[in-house]
């Protein structure tokens, strides 16, 4: 993709072709639109009113490229290249023109920043599909059965399809909340005796809650103040020793201008020590919920 009036800014993207009509079914795409008209459609495909085609834009790609309602821009695609005449007579593919038409904002960087929508048909035409379609999406009533769905569906339709849930989407994202709910189940699982002992000698669910509180408070201060003082020594490293430099004759300054304020080391650390309170009350609960005996019983 590439902007109509600056194609030096070319980029590679996914574009997904979606039919207006059915695409708000199945996704809240339609509610993140930045210039929506007054009943939230998606304006795609043939303009009448203007003969050209409409192309909807992440937000963060409209800021990349330069571009904004209203701009034209060229989409290129590779499929179907003939690599016999690309090698021998270079590398020309047909550009299609597009109409910016509006832009999203989901709150998912990763699509906002990469991710570009045009009409079904458009995308037919370009890829020569015909009537044929590359993507199937789904929206299932309780999203925590996607993955029984998923399995379902991929024992059903064998090879060569391919089934993907939104928990398969981003990996990473989902292994690092399994490790955080396993660190908390820890957590619990080695002050189980502790717990008993304390529950047997007279300690209350509350007082045992509490400890798990001051505990998670005591662990997320500690930290918080560490995180600020290591933010704060870094900030003024940069003020005084330019450790992060940009380019002069790009930017009219020569390092990365940093301005501390008060007000933002307060709001952070606020914030923080929310969240560490937040991320204690669990494992505080499943603490405060274990019941003498058991918590013993296996104390050698």
């Amino acid at each position: 993709i590439a902007s109509q009036l600056d194609l030096g800014r070319v980029d590679g993207i996914p574009v997904w072709g979606v039919d207006p009509a059915t695409f708000p079914a199945v996704s809240d795409l339609t509610e993140h639109l930045r210039y929506a008209d007054p009943e939230g459609h998606l304006r795609l495909g043939l303009l009448a009113e203007l003969n050209k085609r409409g192309i909807v834009l992440g937000e963060y790609l409209a800021r990349r490229l330069h571009v904004g309602p209203g701009s034209e821009v060229l989409l290129m695609t590779v499929q179907n290249l003939d690599v016999e005449a690309a090698v021998m007579d270079g590398f020309s593919p047909r550009p299609w023109s597009f109409f910016v038409t509006d832009h999203f904002e989901s709150g998912m960087y990763q699509y906002d920043d990469n991710y570009a929508f045009i009409h079904l048909e458009d995308a037919q035409r370009m890829l020569e599909l015909g009537d044929a379609i590359t993507d199937i999406h789904i929206h299932v009533a309780d999203i925590y059965q996607a993955p029984e769905i998923r399995d379902r569906l991929a024992e059903e339709l064998g090879y060569p399809y391919q089934v993907r849930d939104w928990t398969q989407l981003f990996p990473e994202f989902f292994r690092w909340i399994e490790l955080e709910k396993w660190a908390i189940f820890l957590a619990v699982l080695i002050k189980t005796p502790e717990i008993g002992i304390l529950r047997t000698i007279g300690c209350t669910v509350g007082e045992v809650y509490r400890i798990f509180i001051y505990q998670g408070l005591v662990i997320g201060g500690i930290g918080t103040f560490l995180g600020c003082l290591i933010g704060f020594a870094l900030c003024l490293a940069q003020q005084h020793f330019a450790l992060i430099s940009i380019p002069g004759d790009m930017y009219f300054i020569s390092s990365l201008p940093v301005d501390m304020s008060v007000v933002d080391f307060a709001l952070v650390a606020a914030i923080s020590m929310a969240i560490c309170l937040a991320t204690s009350i669990y494992p505080a609960r499943k603490a405060a919920g274990l019941m003498p005996v058991e918590a013993i019983r296996y104390i050698m």
